[in-house]
């Protein structure tokens, strides 16, 4: 079997910069392409990988590498925009949010509507089999806000409106202690709005939190996801992606997409400040 080594130098012989982020000597075992998606100038791909750690244990994981390419533009190239969700919610009329209940209900709604889309089964809906004690009674007491099932694999996450210490950071330790106890039986993440200055919480505060925090969560493998103030339908995803594969490749398409939304959500709030 090959090294991730071998696999990183072949990568770059064909010339694509694309890397798998594991430790340099764990063992490729099997590495099966799910999905390629090619443009003028660049290629992306959707890996499925098993993988051999140090300690012998089969890891098995999904990874999206994108890498810019060189290559003769030709009429027939065609950028495809894939449609991310079958079943689309409403827009709201204004990005503000008039409440914390407002806030919450949009981003609790849009997430599990997400999941829905995308064939979960979601808790306090049409999931009915017993859950975990220790994940039931946090549901029933709010600490934890979602709980969602595919093929045999829970989905837990948590809602926090503002990037603070006081509530994202405390939902972030309440799910990696989940973690720390269920290990890898599920998938975690923690939900935000993707605009919290009508919150209370300056967007350079949000976007400080995010890169402070961002390690921590890679490496507890807790999902961070901010939901569109304006398009329920449209959820950005900063760090780790879930493992079920329709849900990783909604958050793959998506990730895309943050920078200009977030580029143009800033334009307009200076310019209405300016007026």
């Amino acid at each position: 079997m090959a090294t991730v080594k071998d696999v990183n130098e072949a990568f770059v012989e064909k010339g694509l910069h694309i890397e798998l982020p594991f430790p340099q000597d764990w063992l490729v075992k099997k590495m099966e392409i799910l999905e390629k998606k090619d443009t003028s100038d660049s290629v992306g791909v959707l890996l499925a990988l098993k993988l051999i750690d140090d300690k012998g244990k089969e890891v098995s994981e999904l990874y999206y590498g994108k890498s810019s390419v060189k290559r003769e533009r030709k009429a027939r190239d065609i950028n495809v925009q894939i449609l991310p969700k079958t079943d689309l919610l409403p827009l709201r009329p204004k990005s503000d949010f008039d409440s914390d209940d407002e806030a919450k209900r949009h981003s609790k709604g849009a997430f599990t509507h997400l999941l829905k889309d995308k064939g979960y089964e979601i808790w306090g809906d049409n999931l009915l089999h017993a859950i975990e004690p220790s994940i039931h009674s946090l549901l029933e007491s709010g600490s934890l806000d979602i709980y969602a099932e595919k093929d045999g694999r829970g989905f837990i996450a948590g809602v926090a409106l503002r990037s603070n210490k006081e509530d994202a950071s405390e939902k972030v330790r309440e799910l990696v202690e989940l973690r720390k106890k269920h290990g890898n039986l599920y998938d975690y993440g923690l939900v935000i709005p993707a605009f919290q200055d009508t919150l209370g919480v300056k967007w350079r505060d949000q976007d400080f939190w995010v890169m402070v925090n961002n390690e921590y969560l890679s490496i507890h493998r807790i999902g961070l996801f901010a939901v569109d103030n304006l398009d329920p339908n449209r959820i950005y995803p900063f760090t780790i992606y879930p493992k079920e594969r329709e849900l990783f490749r909604y958050m793959v398409n998506a990730s895309r997409q943050w920078s200009v939304v977030r580029g143009r959500y800033l334009q307009e709030r200076a310019a209405s400040a300016g007026r």
